[in-house]
């Protein structure tokens, strides 16, 4: 019996590019803990998420728009939407999480921020191998992603 030739030219999809087949990819241990903090940050949001959206659906808690009307808000302008839901702009989905619909948007705030505790958790690993210019890093870059998500620079509705 003769196997199918492989359709796509290039390295096999398990082997990760510029690693030789064969020859096993070692990450660093600062890699492997910021990969075990995104992880544990993924899962957390992703069951947020999940949970949410099951007591929206289920009506556990109060929605500023019903489930059956959502669909047709969605394809309004954003102004109309907002006056019709009378959904929070910016940072007030916080202070709104008792409604089932607002209760969703944990879970995608905790996936989009999932990066900033994996850099902190580096922190004192880059400190306690001396590698200042690694911790000035993951302490720019989460100013950064903080600044970003706080719309100071424009974002937000």
């Amino acid at each position: 019996m003769s196997r199918a030739p492989n359709p796509s030219p290039g390295p096999s999809p398990s082997v990760p590019a510029g690693a030789s087949p064969g020859v096993p990819v070692v990450a660093s241990p600062e890699a492997l803990r910021f990969a075990a903090w995104l992880q544990w940050t993924t899962r957390i949001g992703l069951t947020v998420m999940v949970t949410s959206v099951a007591i929206y659906l289920l009506g556990w808690l109060p929605a500023r728009v019903a489930p059956e009307q959502m669909a047709q808000l969605w394809s309004r302008p954003l102004a109309e939407y907002l006056q019709a839901s009378g959904a929070p702009t910016g940072w007030g989905w916080l202070l709104d999480l008792s409604h089932g619909d607002m209760a969703g948007l944990a879970g995608i705030a905790i996936l989009a921020g999932g990066a900033m505790p994996a850099l902190l958790a580096l922190i004192p690993v880059f400190r306690r191998l001396d590698q200042k210019i690694f911790v000035r890093l993951c302490i720019a870059e989460v100013l950064v992603l903080a600044l970003a998500a706080s719309g100071l620079f424009g974002g937000g509705h």
